[in-house]
This record gives structure tokens, sequence and C-alpha cells, in this order.
């Protein structure tokens, strides 16, 4: 399955399979998100789970706010909505989607920090509760998370994280 960032009119992003297109639509999205729309979004990242499912940030407000989704291609609609603020990266492990945040806001150092939220969560408002990576100092450049049983790994420079 192909993916694609578009965030024009009502259409989040496209997709293309063996035997189906369509899009992820904002209206759906704005039930649950109130910023769904593409005006209010700055940033976003999609990418493709598997034959069904496509992964998918939203970011608005200078990264402070943000939503976390899962879409499936076949029911054609959100399976997973999780508050995603300076959300970089997501993982879906185990039944559970994991969060990889850069949290930078004035007045207070960055940091990089990640979360996790279950499967089939459908609240974009109830914040997620943040891990912060101790001693280490992001600069924007290419970052890893890594989950095994459950465990967090943080990739950064070549040094591992937990």
């Amino acid at each position: 399955m192909n993916v694609e960032l578009v965030r024009e009119g009502n259409v989040i992003a496209k997709y293309t399979s063996e035997n189906m297109e369509g899009i992820i639509p904002f209206d759906q999205l704005r039930k649950y998100w109130s910023y769904a729309n593409e005006e209010d979004t700055e940033w976003g990242t999609v990418e493709t789970l598997d034959d069904e499912n496509i992964i998918g940030i939203l970011t608005t407000g200078s990264d402070q706010g943000g939503v976390v989704f899962i879409w499936n291609i076949k029911e054609e609609k959100f399976v997973h909505i999780s508050e995603g603020a300076y959300a970089i990266g997501a993982l879906l492990v185990n039944e559970k989607v994991y969060t990889l945040r850069y949290v930078h806001y004035w007045g207070a150092k960055d940091y990089i920090a990640w979360g996790e939220t279950s499967l089939n969560t459908l609240d974009a408002i109830t914040e997620v509760d943040l891990h912060k990576i101790e001693d280490l100092d992001y600069h924007g450049d290419e970052i890893s998370m890594h989950i095994d049983l459950d465990k967090v790994t943080i990739i950064y420079r070549g040094k591992v994280y937990y």
C-alpha cells in the first residue's frame, strides 16, 4: 500500500493498494479533534502499518497540540485516536500505540519523551503520561524508538536510552 500526506481541503492523506484507493478525511477526525483542518495543522506524517492500517500524526500550535491516529482502509474509519502534542513518531506494538515526543516550548529546556496508549482509544483530548528521557540532548536530527517486550528503547547518535 502507498500512502501520501496531503492536508488539503477535507483530505488528510490519500492511499492506494492493489485493488482500492481512498482518502483519510478531516471531517471524521474533527469529531474527536477540533483542529482537524488544513489551516490548523502545521505538520504531519503518515505511514503504512500493514495491509489494512495507516498510522499518522498531525500537530498544531507549534506542536503544542496534536493527534495520533490509525485509519483502517477496509472499514474506512479511525480505529485509534489519541493525544499527540509534540509527537514526532508513532509505533503500534502488542495492542499499544507508542509515541516519541520532542517537547519544546518557550521558557523551558527541550527534551525527548515517550508515551503509550491502548489501541482502540478514541480520545484526542486526555493527555498521555510521558516518560522523559534523561541526559539526551536532541538536535533535531534522526532519532529512533524501538519496543521489545514492552520495553522502550530510544537510539540517538549511536547511544541507547531507556
